[in-house]
């Protein structure tokens, strides 16, 4: 999946953002928020993945698989100890100390996150989503900024390829690009078969959107 709706997703489903009012998706529990076909689960415990296998969290309470976003249904949040208390939840074992850099112990750890993300993957094969596609730019990196609160990102496409015809061509440079993050999940028009590590924490399938802006210089 495209990394700018994977930091955007992460940050969006914490209890923390929903309880201050700064999650998109603060009023979508229940609610689809994605095409049908995607599916999108916590798997803490699988080895197949990378480094967000832990027993733990942060808090001492203990991961457990959690089914995050279902046929494009929001399913839940994702939650620490002091998010679960005051909804009367138990915490969901996604606390971390840090997010990058060195953990800090003059404070206790409170940011959310997924542990260890899985987008599942779909029914096509990634060489018929090339083929099918006219015209279109595979994404392997992105640089640039996501607002994680509203889904609006922008930047440098990077290790990019051109498709025409359902062939890939070249490689491309300077290539600009920008849209929403959560439009783009209800405007996936196809889903991989196979899985690929990405963030070093996340297995996910090549993903054909619409809806990217594209600019060249």
């Amino acid at each position: 999946m495209f990394n700018p709706v994977l930091t955007a997703m992460a940050f969006t489903v914490s209890a923390d953002w929903r309880q201050r009012g700064t999650s998109f998706w603060k009023d979508s529990l229940g609610d689809s928020v994605a095409i049908e076909s995607l599916n999108i689960v916590d798997k803490p415990h699988d080895l197949s993945a990378g480094s967000g296998i832990r027993s733990f969290d942060s808090e001492g309470n203990p991961t457990k698989d959690i089914e995050i976003i279902k046929d494009g249904v929001l399913q839940t949040f994702l939650h620490n100890q002091r998010t679960a208390n005051k909804e009367k939840l138990e915490p969901t074992g996604n606390t971390f100390r840090s997010m990058g850099g060195q953990p800090s112990f003059t404070q206790p750890p409170a940011n959310i996150f997924p542990n260890s993300l899985w987008v599942l993957p779909g029914e096509i094969p990634e060489d018929e989503l090339i083929k099918d596609t006219k015209q279109g730019i595979i994404i392997h990196n992105f640089q640039g900024t996501v607002r994680n609160q509203n889904g609006i990102f922008s930047g440098i496409a990077k290790g990019a390829y051109l498709i025409e015809n359902g062939e890939i061509t070249k490689p491309v440079t300077g290539i600009s690009i920008s849209g929403n993050v959560f439009e783009l999940l209800k405007n996936i028009q196809g889903i991989g078969k196979e899985l690929h590590l990405t963030n070093a924490y996340a297995l996910t399938p090549m993903m054909k959107f619409t809806g990217i802006k594209v600019s060249t210089k």
